[in-house]
């Protein structure tokens, strides 16, 4: 039998290293796409306006989490990989190693995904995982929490239990140094993808993860690189036009001090060094580090414009929502080049504008 893309979507990721071609838009080019980013920013200003935080943040991230519509038809023989989410190519970067960790999960293994949203990432890796297993959820969205539980009731059978906490990540380390920790030394894979930006301790978040683990546990972290991406530089531009405190650059700039970032990249030793240094305890190595070329995509202007808001743009100053779409509507105009903006020519993506979104993955081993 033929076998279609969207089944295949599902079975076989391809990690190999494609070079896209694109094309830089410069600041003539969005002169003559002004017409386009302004009706993008009006049309994007009148969905988005008076909606709750947690309602714009989700109206904002499903432009990232569009599928691709050809993961739908039948695959074309040593075609390209298929498309995660149409909207960025994060998973399809981090998701070839994220389902290789089912290869050091056992029969009973406990998995604990941090921040973990509504389930649609870690789902590629429960593919992969053929035998019994259990899993804990932390989220302090109990709406992801229930959706989590039902994806997994519904397709993985091999998951014989699921625990989920409805709690923030500094809530969990507040409960943790209050009393005995019942989950030191339990969990066989830990994941924190995309989640660390939620904790006021990043050092303390990470001695309770690492505590966590069981002897050769392992720790899969990913994040985005908010110094050199899109909606770091947004914010850094924003901070400094409104005369607004520097403390979320700060903070970036000590994640990337925690993990060893040197002139945007990472290697492995270095990594390794600095986290035992943050952390202060050595009983844990650095099995693999490195920075992933990431971008976010858009079918039109308004789709990169919203994806500058899926961060803490929203929350900071005290403008309304609409001034900040046009802020960031006329970045893209007066500064493409700050932002990477570009049009796609080839792959699966071509013809879609896009930015650069860089993100860091790292991958710790507990110690025996």
């Amino acid at each position: 039998m033929q076998q279609t893309n969207r089944e295949w979507a599902f079975d076989h990721y391809d990690d190999t290293d494609h070079e896209i071609a694109r094309v830089p838009l410069k600041i003539d080019d969005m002169r003559g796409a002004s017409d386009g980013l302004a009706l993008g920013a009006k049309l994007l200003a009148s969905e988005l306006s008076h909606k709750s935080a947690h309602e714009l943040y989700h109206l904002c991230f499903s432009r990232l989490t569009k599928p691709d519509p050809l993961n739908f038809v039948e695959r074309v023989p040593n075609g390209p990989a298929p498309v995660i989410m149409r909207g960025t190519d994060q998973r399809d970067l981090f998701v070839p190693d994220l389902i290789n960790e089912s290869d050091f999960l056992r029969p009973g293994s406990q998995i604990f995904d941090v921040a973990c949203g509504d389930g649609q990432t870690t789902q590629h890796l429960l593919r992969r995982v053929k035998h019994a297993a259990h899993l804990t959820l932390l989220d302090a969205n109990r709406g992801y929490l229930d959706s989590y539980k039902a994806l997994v009731d519904s397709r993985f059978n091999q998951i014989e239990t699921v625990h989920a906490t409805e709690t923030s990540l500094d809530a969990f380390l507040d409960a943790a140094k209050h009393g005995p920790r019942p989950d030191a030394g339990t969990f066989d894979l830990t994941l924190l993808l995309h989640g660390l930006y939620f904790t006021n301790d990043l050092a303390g978040l990470l001695n309770q993860l690492v505590d966590g683990l069981a002897a050769r546990g392992r720790l899969f972290i990913v994040f985005a690189d908010e110094l050199e991406g899109y909606t770091g530089k947004l914010i850094e531009r924003y901070i400094d036009k409104c005369g607004l405190s520097g403390d979320y650059i700060d903070n970036v700039r000590r994640r990337h001090t925690v993990f060893g970032v040197e002139n945007g990249g990472m290697t492995s030793a270095a990594v390794e060094a600095a986290l035992r240094l943050a952390l202060a305890r050595t009983d844990f190595r650095v099995a693999k580090a490195e920075r992933q070329p990431s971008r976010i995509y858009g079918d039109q202007f308004s789709d990169v414009i919203a994806a500058g808001f899926i961060t803490a743009l929203p929350h900071l100053g005290d403008h309304e929502i609409d001034h900040k779409i046009n802020f960031v509507s006329e970045q893209l105009a007066e500064e493409p080049s700050r932002y990477d903006l570009t049009i796609e020519t080839e792959g699966r993506r071509r013809g879609m504008i896009s930015v650069s979104q860089p993100q860091f993955q790292v991958i710790l081993e507990k110690q025996a």
